[in-house]
């Protein structure tokens, strides 16, 4: 096994441990607000919009998202609008960016890990910053988890 496997295995993991614990939520759930944090409506959108950030690194296709609105420091969701994504629809952009993961990384070579690309005001390889988004993705995964278990 290499990185990039290693990687496409620990998504899958996350896509379905989230999965799992999101199965039975409607929307109006996934927009219930918790002290200090966002809802489980942006937390899991934000999820699907970074792995998208990753299918770009890897030069493959990105899943069909509007972004914008669950990006880092969008303002919170505090209810539902034109501008909130569905949560059943979320839920299938979830598994969808996962499949579009294990795809890509699975077909990268080492060269392509090792390409460098723009981060701040620094060069890093994009198996390094995948790495990162690896442990973005976990983290928020593990914060869903505790806001799917308290909605």
């Amino acid at each position: 096994m290499n990185i990039a496997d290693d990687l496409a295995s620990g998504f899958a993991r996350n896509t379905g441990y989230l999965v799992r614990q999101i199965a039975g939520l409607d929307h109006a759930t996934s927009l219930i607000q918790h002290d200090g944090v966002n809802c489980l409506n942006w937390t899991v959108g934000h999820i699907v919009n970074y792995r998208n950030v990753i299918l770009h690194l890897l030069g493959a296709d990105r899943i069909d998202w509007t972004d914008a609105r669950y990006d880092r420091e969008s303002e919170p969701i505090t209810g539902d609008g034109p501008d909130v994504v569905p949560f059943d629809e979320i839920k299938e952009l979830l598994v969808a960016s996962g499949e579009a993961l294990a795809r890509s990384l699975r077909a990268s070579t080492d060269v392509d890990l090792q390409r460098l690309v723009e981060s701040g005001d620094q060069e890093v390889a994009v198996g390094s910053r995948i790495q990162f988004y690896f442990f973005h993705d976990t983290l928020h995964v593990g914060q869903a988890d505790v806001l799917a278990g308290i909605s």
